[in-house]
């Protein structure tokens, strides 16, 4: 920093100010002596303050040649002069005939100052002058690296600051010792910071820890000294990014600790500033005083007896005068501080945590240690594993104290900060500290709960949420209503876990608050948990344990032994664990990744491999016959048979086994050599016998039974002489005496002190034995078993003492709470951490985010960790659910559950997805296993046990109805059933396949919805749409009111209007807030898309859609007189069953369903007024048949028979009905008939079915598909027409062809609006009908030759032998000329037309007919028939027409075939007697008698040859015949 005053007169000003304040002090004004030589700079005689050789700056100033020798001697000499003030005259003399300030040496620059500070003379408000010009000369950068001996400044600084003395005024003492720290604190940030060695450093922090641990301190000090030490920690440790681990670590390690001297890692005195006790470094609680501190407090003074006795020698100081000189001990060590000193603060740091030494130091020290370690973490975490010696103070004393703080300590802010430290420490270092995290994750979990309760506890809450009761049972008994609420209430009994005791709530709290922010720093926690210790052969289901651990602690009644804080804190964590898991998949989706596209796992195969060795481990303890079988089978023995392979398989593999069970196991009888190559395995070489029987025990734990015992103890004493190596010469050996180390026993003597060692171990540990044994008493036990001889006290008594130490304990057999069993437990995780290498560490990094993770990396290890705690998470998200009240809550549950579907459906979990849908459906209230819990609460809180009726209300004004119910009402009031509904249809929807089981529930959604008006039962509008079937009949309520949108009152007037109704005959009238909650309810019904539910449908698979058709058919009502609305309900299951299964297109379940369908119609009597199927239901159900028989097989021809036999009975009886249904008979009708090989022949063949086609036939709307059914059959199968159906076919033509007489109507209507005078488009309004009437006959005139064959005509005559017009031509022209009188003469004129080309095409040879049989059968009959006056009064106006039409179609065919006639004369006085009716019946008419003549005259000119014109002329003729016949006579 640049300044605008020289250094010297910054100097020069502050030494004046400093030595004006000293005179004016009260200690310099009492000296009378200074004179006027002081103030002007004398005493710089030989007693003066260079006149000391020894003086570090006089030394420094002769080395230098700096000083001016001429002032030394020109000077006065004041012997009672004080050194202080002459000090700052000197320099400031020295400054003002110096050039520059950077000429001077900054020691001696500096001094004068230094001795100010560590003057305990001076006042605190000159120490304070003396601290600020410090502060100048480090601030205004006056102190550089380059300075002349900076190196020696500095730490000559440092020293005076860490031993600032000055008089204490209980005023400003605070404050001088605040600058000192802000001093100390700037020096090591400053840029000659870096220069201070480790011991200077060193002082620094110890200086600044003694501040801040001294409770007789100020708390604004001790806050002051914390946030300095916090800030040198920072500094400090920030270097150690810079330190290069291989010369500063390792090997070199040990050569520099005697740069520290004789360190004591413990808080020194608090010796600084005014008047401050000595020998009290940290202040104690009064009730925190350990028995033995006496001796603890002997030995700290006996380490600090050095600085007691400088402390002593400032008091003599006192009375002698000041005595105020640098400290010459401080050396000039160049090399800065480093490795060293980081360690060293980092020791005391864990000294001061040490909870073995909780009662040495008060709470906020312990507070402040965390802090600071945490702090270092915080800065160079990731540089500790390139020092081992700090990584190994991280992995064993800081993790084994912080272990044991929150495992022991009850203090909420020690274990607050302890907490803060872990989570750091995991966050940093977390793959470094795979075993240590595991360990102090499960405290911290058992510290609330015990994992291993957690098991039967969530097994037990699963069974009592997920397994929801079924429809039946709650139907069989009634229950009461503490039954029905503990369902609702699935928390209300009791569970069996049970807190752990001796924590607090307030600690449990802080235990989960410190858990939270690790899945708060990371999406990917528990799948990288999962990732390092559940997929870890030799570690425990971490991963799966936490989250069991939080589903069971988010439950709320875990508020009842925590706080009410921690159960939405775990919540949180199980929330985010599903959000997790669900951005991934849908990640993974996004990109159209599925799992099979992934590689396999070698990770996930270890964990596989865990599993099976978990299953193995567990038959083996139920039965070892059975465990070493599945050993084997599952790959881990080979044989196990192979005793040498088994016993390294149990050595190997002992941590992972019951060692109760190995023990039990090892220790029979029949195992005894399996035993001895167990125990084989073990090297005891260099062990005392109680620590090798120590090792053995590790891995099995020995039987109760004394055979067992001794079996073990007798194999094990046979090892250990084996691996001692004794040399032959072993009994010129033995000796007694503590010098000789070398006790070998033989195997006897082995046996009996091992035996005696398990005694002991039980004497001494046993809490049932009050009287324990003493050595001399063990000793005395023991007496002549060492070889014949005693063992040496010595050696006995170190056994003796081990045992009494450290017990013969199973690691798991403890709960931690035992200071030595924990040290135990300790060193054998420090062993097995020593064991474990982490320079081939590739484990992930425990806490990443989802930007630097692929989720194709991460995914697979999601679906095995969901797999495994899905029903737990799902269990938790329920149970809560039904438990809160607060919206937020209960929408982030369903939430959950809903993502929990989707990730399950990716995975492929399906019975998880079904175990979703069936909890959500018994939820919503609406299968009818579970009431909502609003109704059941308001009926208890109600005296009137009030029902709502079925109310169906139309509105006036939109045609709209709504049905109001007791269900619609109360669903419409829940909020979580209405949620449960939406989120019930959206998984179905998503997921695309269930398993039969929850189309059981769906069925039972759908058909309460059904019932109670909230779904259009038509859920399969295009099937209707495209057979033209008209919509399902919706349920009958109980009443039916009309009601307009107006408001209607509300409020009290409108609740007691509803109340007094009900005692009324008249219909119930819902009230608005009814009519709103079912409003409500149709709301949410729709939002469930249920029609794009069913439009899915067609892209599932057949064995899905057959498992829902299944289920439906059993969801069949009951057929009986109560059962309400028995028509609707069946007819709405029946339909969704029968669209799947034709969306299905599976024969097999078509033709269970056509099975179904047929026992419903079975037996039906369609007259019967109680038949509950009524005939338009029957008819129904019969569509159904028909729509299934479509493709299937002749198996089912019976089906088919069936249903036509039932509809035509139905059209004898009830023929508007099928009619009514016409159109969908048809189409499945025309299906069948045209594409079906079987049903073709069946139903060609049956009478039944033409008679249902005539039927439907005869109806004008009808007629069109009735036609297309024969076009098709015409066209498509002419073969399938035989002499057996042909007569119905022409009868089916003739009926489609008579259905357009209707067209008449139009067209005397037309005549009569002409002849009136009116001007009108001649468009027949029945042209459809007519045109089908027209196509008809031209199908029917299409039949030959395609159809009518010879063939045909001989199988025709067989069946008609008797009839003289069994000829299918004959059949054929009577059809045509049928139509030739239809009332329509549009009909008519087409119909004469195609008659007429018809027979004037025939060939007759062809069909083997006579001329005169077209004529008998055919025309003849025509003419006669428009001769009838009901056919001419059809058509009076025009049927002269068409009669005119027939008369010239019957003369073109006699002058077609004239040469075929055998008797021409009497065809044609056929025709001439006809004739004369005709002009007898139009006489008025003489168009008609012109026309007819000149047609006729025509055929008896031509065929005079041919005919006996006399003969006709005497025929009973029309005068006008007769005389066209005369004329025709004479014509030559």
């Amino acid at each position: 920093m640049s300044i605008q005053v020289d250094g010297q007169s910054l100097i020069i000003n502050d030494c004046v100010s400093i030595a004006a304040a000293m005179r004016r002090g009260s200690r310099w004004s009492e000296q009378r002596n200074i004179g006027v030589a002081a103030i002007l700079g004398g005493q710089f005689g030989s007693d003066g303050l260079f006149a000391d050789s020894d003086s570090i700056l006089g030394s420094r100033a002769s080395k230098q040649g700096k000083i001016h020798s001429h002032n030394s001697s020109s000077a006065s000499k004041f012997k009672s002069d004080d050194p202080l003030l002459s000090g700052l005259i000197q320099l400031r003399s020295m400054l003002i005939n110096t050039n520059s300030i950077s000429e001077v040496d900054s020691l001696t620059l500096l001094q004068p100052f230094l001795m100010v500070v560590k003057s305990p003379e001076t006042s605190g408000y000159v120490t304070s002058l003396a601290l600020t010009t410090l502060h100048k000369v480090l601030r205004y950068s006056l102190l550089t690296e380059s300075s002349l001996n900076a190196v020696s400044a500095l730490h000559q600084t440092v020293d005076a600051l860490t031993h600032c003395r000055f008089q204490s005024d209980n005023t400003s003492d605070d404050a001088v010792l605040l600058r000192v720290l802000g001093l100390l604190q700037a020096i090591v940030e400053s840029s000659v910071g870096y220069l201070l060695s480790d011991d200077v450093l060193y002082d620094i922090i110890q200086t600044c820890l003694s501040l801040a641990c001294n409770k007789k301190r100020s708390e604004v000090l001790r806050k002051g000294a914390e946030m300095t030490i916090s800030a040198i920690t920072v500094k400090l440790f920030t270097k150690l990014i810079f330190i290069n681990p291989a010369s500063h670590d390792g090997n070199h390690l040990d050569t520099r600790d005697h740069q520290l001297g004789d360190v004591s890692h413990s808080i020194q005195p608090d010796m600084i500033g005014g008047t401050i006790e000595p020998g009290n470094p940290v202040d104690k609680e009064p009730s925190e005083q350990h028995e033995n501190s006496k001796s603890e407090i002997d030995e700290q003074n006996g380490e600090k007896n050095l600085e007691q006795q400088d402390i002593s020698n400032e008091t003599k100081g006192k009375e002698q005068g000041p005595q105020i000189s640098l400290n010459s001990s401080v050396t000039d060590d160049s090399v800065p501080y480093g490795i060293v000193c980081i360690r060293e603060h980092f020791k005391i740091l864990i000294v001061i945590i040490n909870p073995k030494k909780q009662f040495e130091t008060t709470e906020s020290t312990k507070v402040l240690a965390f802090q600071l370690i945490t702090t270092a973490i915080e800065v160079s975490g990731n540089e500790f594993p390139k020092h081992p010696s700090l990584m190994n103070l991280v992995s064993d004393e800081i993790c084994h104290h912080l272990l044991h703080t929150i495992q022991n300590v009850e203090s909420p802010a020690i274990v607050t900060h302890a907490l803060a430290l872990f989570c750091t420490l995991t966050v940093t270092l977390g793959s470094r500290l795979k075993i240590q995290i595991e360990l102090i994750l499960r405290a911290i979990c058992n510290s609330i709960v015990e994992i291993s309760s957690l098991e039967s506890v969530m097994a037990e809450t699963q069974k009592r949420v997920l397994d929801t009761p079924d429809l039946e049972k709650k139907t069989s008994s009634k229950l009461d209503e503490t039954t029905a609420a503990s369902e609702i209430d699935p928390v209300a009994s009791s569970r069996h876990d049970t807190p752990v005791p001796g924590r607090s709530p307030v600690f449990k709290e802080f235990l989960i608050e410190s858990l939270s922010v690790f899945w708060t720093r990371s999406p990917l926690f528990f799948t990288t948990l999962y990732q390092l210790y559940d997929c870890d052969f030799d570690r425990t289901d971490l991963s799966v344990d936490i989250i069991n651990f939080l589903c069971r602690v988010s439950l709320p009644d875990s508020a009842t032994f925590t706080t009410d804080n921690v159960p939405p804190l775990c919540l949180e964590g199980l929330l985010s664990l599903i959000n997790g898991f669900h951005a991934r998949v849908k990640n993974m989706a996004a990109k159209k990744i599925s799992l099979d596209m992934l590689p396999d796992n070698s990770i996930l195969e270890r964990k596989s491999r865990k599993t099976d060795f978990i299953y193995c481990t567990k038959t083996f303890d139920k039965s070892f016959k059975e465990g070493l079988k599945t050993l084997q089978e599952k790959g881990f023995v080979d044989n196990s048979d192979d005793l040498d392979e088994l016993a390294n398989f149990f050595f190997v593999k002992s941590s992972r086994l019951n060692k109760r069970t190995l023990g039990e196991f090892l220790a029979k009888p029949k195992n005894l050599d399996l035993l001895k190559k167990f125990v084989g395995l073990f090297d005891f070489k260099g062990l005392r016998v109680d620590e090798a029987l120590r090792v053995l025990l590790k891995s099995f734990r020995i039987p109760g039974e004394s055979q067992q015992i001794e079996r073990i103890v007798e194999t094990f004493a046979e090892r250990y002489v084996e691996c001692q190596n004794y040399p032959k010469d072993i009994d010129s050996q033995l000796a007694d005496g503590e010098n000789n180390e070398h006790v070998m026993p033989d195997k006897d003597s082995v046996f009996v002190l091992s035996y005696s060692i398990i005694m002991l171990n039980t004497d001494l540990h046993n809490p049932q034995v009050k009287n324990q044994m003493t050595l001399p008493q063990y000793g005395n036990i023991l007496k002549g078993t060492y070889n014949g001889k005693d063992f040496p006290a010595w050696y006995i008594e170190k056994i003796y003492y081990a045992i009494k130490e450290r017990e013969f304990v199973m690691p798991e057999e403890h709960d931690g709470s035992n200071n030595k069993w924990f040290d135990q437990m300790w060193a054998n995780l420090m062993a097995e951490q020593a064991n474990y290498d982490h320079s081939n560490v590739q484990d992930p990094k425990l806490f990443t985010n989802d930007s630097e993770t692929k989720a194709e990396d991460i995914i697979l290890y999601d679906r095995a960790l969901f797999s495994t705690c899905c029903t737990n998470i799902l269990t938790s998200l329920v149970t809560i659910f039904n438990e809160a009240t607060d919206d937020q809550i209960i929408t982030r549950m369903i939430a959950g559950i809903d993502k929990l579907a989707s990730v399950a459906s990716y995975f492929g979990l399906n019975d998880y997805v079904d175990k979703i849908l069936s909890v959500l459906a018994y939820m919503s209230t609406l299968t009818g296993s579970r009431k909502t819990s609003l109704n059941q609460h308001e009926k208890k809180s109600s005296s009137s046990d009030s029902f709502i009726p079925t109310t169906q209300i139309l509105y006036t004004e939109s045609g709209k109805t709504l049905t109001v119910s007791e269900m619609s009402v109360w669903f419409g009031r829940d909020l979580k059933a209405q949620l449960c509904t939406v989120v019930f249809f959206r998984i179905l929807q998503k997921s695309g396949t269930v398993a039969s089981e929850n189309w059981k529930k769906l069925m039972d959604v759908l058909i309460t919805l059904f019932e109670h008006g909230l779904i259009d039962p038509d859920l399969f509008i295009e099937m209707q749409q495209r057979i033209g079937l008209r919509g399902l009949p919706h349920c009958k309520p109980q009443f039916q009111i009309t009601k307009s949108k107006a408001k209607q009152e509300s409020g009290f007037i409108a609740s007691f209007s509803s109340f007094m109704k009900g005692f009324s005959d008249d219909a119930y009238e819902p009230t608005e807030e009814e009519i709103e909650s079912t409003l409500s309810a149709q709301d949410c019904i729709k939002s469930c898309n249920i029609s794009s539910l069913i439009e899915g449908f067609s892209k599932s698979s057949s064995e899905t859609i057959a498992g829902y058709v299944s289920s439906m058919f059993e969801h069949l009502p009951q057929k009986s007189p109560n059962t309400f609305n028995y028509v609707p309900k069946l007819l709405f299951i029946v339909e969704t069953a029968v669209a799947l299964t034709l969306i299905s297109e599976d024969d097999k379940l078509a033709t269970e369903t056509l099975k179904n369908l047929s026992n419903l119609t079975l037996d039906i009597e369609v007259d019967d007024p109680n038949e509950l199927l009524k005939p338009w239901a029957v008819t129904r159900l019969n569509i159904y048949k028909l729509l299934l028989l479509h493709g299937k097989g002749h198996e089912n021809s019976f089906v088919l028979l069936g249903a036509i036999d039932q509809l035509n009975q139905l059209l004898e009886k009830h023929k508007e009905i099928v009619l009514h249904y016409g159109v969908p008979i048809l189409k499945p009708l025309q299906l069948l008939v045209v594409h079906e090989g079987y049903a073709q022949k069946v139903l060609l063949s049956k009478e039944e079915y033409w008679n249902i086609l005539r039927t439907l036939a005869s109806s004008p709307k009808l007629s069109k598909y009735v036609c297309e059914t024969v076009e098709k059959i015409v066209e498509l199968e002419p073969t399938l027409i035989t002499a057996g159906n042909f007569m119905n076919l022409l009868g089916l033509l003739d009926e489609i062809s008579a259905v357009g007489a209707v067209g008449s109507q139009w067209e005397q209507e037309y005549d009569r609006l002409v002849e009136s005078g009116h001007n009108i488009e001649k468009n027949n309004t029945f042209k459809d009908i007519i045109d089908v009437s027209i196509k008809s006959i031209d199908i029917a005139s299409s039949l030959s030759p395609r159809i009518v064959t010879p063939a045909l005509a001989s199988e025709f005559l067989n069946q008609e032998t008797n009839a003289p017009d069994a000829h299918p031509i004959y059949s054929l022209i009577q059809a045509l000329a049928h139509q030739c009188f239809n009332p329509c003469r549009q009909i008519r004129s087409h119909a004469i037309q195609v008659l007429q080309s018809f027979i004037l095409n025939i060939d007759l040879e062809y069909h083997a007919i006579d001329v005169e049989g077209v004529f008998q059968f055919g025309l003849l009959p025509l003419l006669a028939e428009l001769i009838k006056s009901d056919v001419v009064r059809t058509d009076e106006k025009g049927m002269i027409k068409t009669q005119i039409q027939a008369i010239s179609a019957t003369c073109k065919t006699i002058l077609k075939f004239q040469n075929d006639f055998t008797d021409l004369n009497k065809v044609l006085s056929d025709i001439l007697l006809l004739e004369t009716k005709l002009i007898s019946t139009n006489q008025n008419r003489q168009n008609f008698q012109d026309e007819t003549i000149e047609i006729l005259r025509n055929v008896l000119l031509v065929m005079k040859p041919s005919l006996d014109l006399e003969q006709l002329y005497m025929l009973r003729l029309d005068e006008t015949l007769k005389s066209l016949i005369k004329d025709v006579s004479f014509v030559k």
